[in-house]
């Protein structure tokens, strides 16, 4: 699945998670494809683990 909401008509590549701004909240208060950009920039950003 793309972090992009359908008809933007943009790849899932040029998602940069180093720049996305992190937002925190419930799991209720985001789409499916605003927590998959959240994580993925949580994953960039706070290096919580090694990314192969």
């Amino acid at each position: 699945m793309s972090v992009y909401d359908e008809g933007l008509n943009l790849q899932e590549e040029e998602f940069n998670p180093y720049n996305y701004e992190i937002e925190y909240g419930e799991r209720e208060d985001f789409t499916y494809n605003e927590g998959k950009r959240l994580a993925e920039s949580i994953f960039f950003q706070k290096k919580i683990m090694e990314i192969l």
